[in-house]
């Protein structure tokens, strides 16, 4: 049988590598959470509103680049064709030639059908307005512009 004494004199075992091993864990796991909350707090939080607004704030200053990074690598010029940066870049001061440069722009409302966001845009361009229906989707996080409505005017692409 077991005496008592005999109990009372076995060394106790030390628990110094499980408390090793949960401050390991622990502080991996909280350098993770901080690297998230970090990562999306740094993320851009821009809607399809302000992505829509971005655009043409970018095509009024003439920053054909910067507007060219708000579209779709698909962004569709024909039926089996995306619009490139280079036919966008060079195309575009071609249009503020011919229809006039871009002096305003006002949204005029949105709305969602099947996850595609439809942002409606008056632009005025060489003095004349004309409604775009911009058609937005998230990619990665990132509203893009997918397609253009400008049949109230002659698409410049």
């Amino acid at each position: 049988m077991n005496d008592p004494d005999q109990l009372a004199q076995q060394p106790k075992q030390s628990l110094r590598w499980l408390w090793i091993t949960l401050s390991i864990i622990g502080n991996f796991l909280l350098i993770s959470c901080v690297s998230c909350a970090g990562y999306n707090s740094l993320a851009p939080t821009m809607s399809a509103g302000d992505t829509a607004n971005a655009y043409y704030q970018a095509i009024e200053n003439k920053d054909y680049p910067k507007a060219y990074s708000y579209l779709s690598p698909y962004f569709p010029v024909g039926a089996h064709e995306a619009l490139s940066s280079t036919r966008f870049i060079a195309g575009s001061p071609a249009e503020d030639t011919s229809a006039g440069p871009v002096t305003s722009f006002t949204q005029l409302g949105s709305g969602t059908n099947n996850g595609i966001v439809i942002v409606s845009m008056s632009i005025t361009r060489g003095g004349q307005s004309y409604t775009v229906q911009l058609q937005l989707q998230q990619n990665k996080g990132t509203w893009q512009i997918i397609n253009e409505d400008c049949s109230q005017f002659s698409c410049p692409f």
